[in-house]
């Protein structure tokens, strides 16, 4: 293959940029639905599975018991949320965090369809080894909280954040816990932030939770991928200033995924979580507040950390020079790290160390 020639040259472009796009919509989870691209990019083909030393490291910690789970669930009244409680072993009946995913189509381990990372679980896992009990669960939609079928047209921001709010309540209402901390991953910080206001809650925590509302953050994502095609960035941003304007438009370029990514049925969605702004939303926080961020995070960018503790002053930011937005270990842009068994050295703990730490 003669890699001068111009038009292997433009598909070759042509691949790493619709490699680009779905790695936003895939990974950073911007679609509600598998349905907007299913297409995973993959920087090293060969490198697809976790590394067998990895894997073999970390098998007696995965595998160790950390406590008790049982199956729970929340009436919405339309559709029941299901998830899962992790009961420690040495559990003092102290807290509880509420772990809150963040979008796309992500269960209560943090996965999507064709997508693993298991992230979520790992959380879990980790906090009972520090004593601290959690909740997790499926989205309306996913999982085992498939019994309502989604309109998605009329989806809102808002209706993911009072789906968390009412496990807050279950929680305060079960009796067993005393404190209640959330912990949000991703777009599940910005929800968990409207939870903490909404709820009496105790401690919050940010993981690679972003610093801008989600339409400002796809604009910063797709800006990196198109720019290279003038033309399609901008009919991009066009479509992106009229969501800004709380607009639908049907104006959306015919370019790889764009199409599924600004379908006319996820606009009213985009919209409302547009008006979401985490800078502003992590202010009014009166309670303890944690930022976890990783320096190697293509999705949600190491200075988003920053701004946010910019905006809550008294919070704690720990940054983890080598953490993904999985939070692995992993290089900018290694997807296959994602999948990863093990999170990044330390970030359970610090997260652990502070929850434990409020009110003493």
């Amino acid at each position: 293959m003669n890699d001068k020639h111009p038009y292997t040259k433009r598909a070759r472009n042509r691949s790493a940029i619709l490699a680009g796009i779905a790695a936003i919509a895939v990974i950073a989870g911007t679609a509600l639905t598998t349905t907007a691209l299913a297409v995973e990019p993959v920087s090293n083909p060969t490198a697809s599975a976790p590394s067998t030393a990895s894997a073999t490291a970390s098998s007696p910690v995965l595998s160790a018991p950390v406590g008790k789970e049982t199956p729970v669930s929340v009436d919405r009244g339309d559709f029941v949320l299901r998830g899962t409680l992790l009961e420690p072993s040495n559990f003092d009946g102290r807290w509880v965090a509420l772990l809150v995913a963040g979008s796309g189509p992500t269960d209560r381990n943090g996965n999507s369809p064709g997508f693993k990372t298991d992230t979520l679980r790992l959380v879990a896992e980790g906090l009972a080894r520090a004593g601290i009990a959690s909740v997790r669960y499926d989205k309306r939609g996913i999982g085992e909280s498939a019994n309502l079928l989604l309109n998605e047209e009329k989806l809102r921001f808002t209706d993911f954040s009072e789906d968390a709010a009412a496990w807050v309540d279950w929680i305060r209402r079960d009796g067993r816990f005393r404190r209640v901390a959330v912990i949000g991953h991703s777009e599940g910080s910005a929800l968990g932030m409207l939870v903490a206001q909404a709820k009496p809650v105790d401690a919050f925590v940010s993981l690679e939770g972003p610093a801008d509302d989600l339409v400002t953050t796809l604009e910063r994502q797709l800006k990196r991928q198109l720019e290279p095609v003038p033309p399609v960035w901008a009919q991009t941003q066009k479509v992106l200033e009229s969501l800004k304007r709380g607009e639908t438009t049907t104006e959306v370029p015919q370019f790889g995924g764009l199409q599924g990514l600004f379908r006319a049925s996820v606009q009213p969605y985009l919209i409302s979580a547009g008006r979401v702004v985490p800078v502003a939303e992590i202010a009014k926080l009166k309670i303890p507040v944690a930022i976890v961020q990783g320096g190697n995070d293509i999705q949600v960018l190491p200075e988003e950390g920053e701004r946010l503790k910019q905006a809550k002053p008294d919070a704690l930011l720990r940054v983890f020079p080598g953490m993904n937005h999985a939070l692995k270990d992993g290089k900018k842009g290694d997807v296959p790290a994602y999948r990863e068994p093990v999170l990044t050295e330390g970030v359970v703990e610090f997260v652990a160390g502070f929850v434990r730490g409020v009110g003493r």
